[in-house]
């Protein structure tokens, strides 16, 4: 008989089981939780409210997320800890970032479109104001990209690469991406105007972000639709999870009219069945890719094990 190939050594991926990755989801949210307030009430103390539209402090907010993922992934024995919370740097990561944020962009036009049928939306050249938002800024045009970009990056850290990919870990897919998008959603609760229909908004987005993440195993995509959705926003002059943002200059912007269970008022269109119905088609259409994703691997892994018969001897 022939001696079995040697394999090599086999890398043991980080598997907690469900409570001791409950645990751990928490404790590690305490601790970003805690480091992002600190940081947010030093710029608030000294510069005021507005401060956290400024680029060092979005910075700021962006470096401690990252530190504390790829602290608990080097923590908890893997190696690639940066590829592990999906930030590795391969020659296609900024297309796919480019790609979701062109998606998340789209997304926000088919929530317009929704806003139309029911409603109205119009292009005004008077000030920009929404009823029920708490306004920011003014800011430039490029702080407003830098600081939007940041804060999109330091929440899918945290929600999608530390976050999602533990609790898969320990409790599978489905429960992860509920979880985490629960997570999510929570993070918009004080925000102005959130109510029932702003938290299936929510939960939606950040369902179909942890798709993303899913899709490509990588973060990109996932940051790239979230910074896409925020900035196309606001750069028409709507509200993002209850908070307007001036903009300068501005000659003109949108303005959504309709019944607020539709537009989402304050909240923005995320608020209203607009943004449900725009973050549950990109779900759908996600999630669809996902499934030929996984069926694609499946059949490409089945077709590539060797059938049995390979290593069976013939007995003289």
């Amino acid at each position: 008989m022939t001696e079995p190939e040697e394999t090599g050594p086999v890398t043991r991926e980080y598997k907690p089981g469900p409570v001791r990755g409950c645990g751990l989801t928490i404790g590690m949210l305490i601790v970003w939780g805690l480091g992002a307030y600190v940081i947010e009430l030093v710029y608030i103390s000294i510069h005021g409210f507005s401060s956290i539209l400024t680029i060092d402090m979005a910075a700021a907010s962006f470096l401690w997320a990252f530190i504390v993922a790829v602290s608990f992934w080097a923590i908890a024995g893997e190696t690639e800890y940066v590829k592990q919370v999906g930030l590795n740097i391969q020659a296609w990561f900024s297309a796919h970032w480019l790609i979701g944020a062109v998606t998340g962009g789209a997304g926000v036009f088919v929530a317009l479109g929704v806003i139309e049928l029911a409603g109205n939306v119009s292009i005004s050249t008077r000030d920009l104001y929404v009823a029920g938002a708490q306004e920011l800024g003014p800011v430039t045009w490029n702080t407003a990209i830098a600081v939007f970009i940041l804060y999109a990056g330091e929440e899918e850290i945290i929600l999608r690469g530390l976050v999602y990919p533990l609790l898969k870990r320990s409790m599978g897919i489905v429960i992860a991406l509920i979880f985490s998008s629960l997570i999510f959603t929570g993070f918009h609760i004080l925000n102005n105007g959130f109510s029932a229909i702003p938290f299936f908004g929510i939960f939606l987005a950040g369902a179909f972000m942890a798709l993303m993440r899913e899709l490509t195993g990588n973060l990109w995509l996932a940051w790239g639709a979230h910074c896409g959705w925020n900035f196309t926003l606001i750069s028409l002059g709507l509200p993002v999870s209850g908070y307007l943002v001036h903009i300068e200059p501005v000659d003109w912007h949108f303005r959504a009219a309709g019944p607020q269970w539709v537009t989402g008022g304050g909240f923005g269109p995320e608020g209203g069945l607009s943004g449900v119905v725009a973050t549950l088609l990109l779900c759908i259409v996600t999630g669809y890719l996902v499934v030929l994703k996984n069926k694609r691997e499946k059949s490409s892994a089945e077709s590539e094990t060797p059938s049995e018969s390979k290593y069976l001897t013939k007995i003289p």
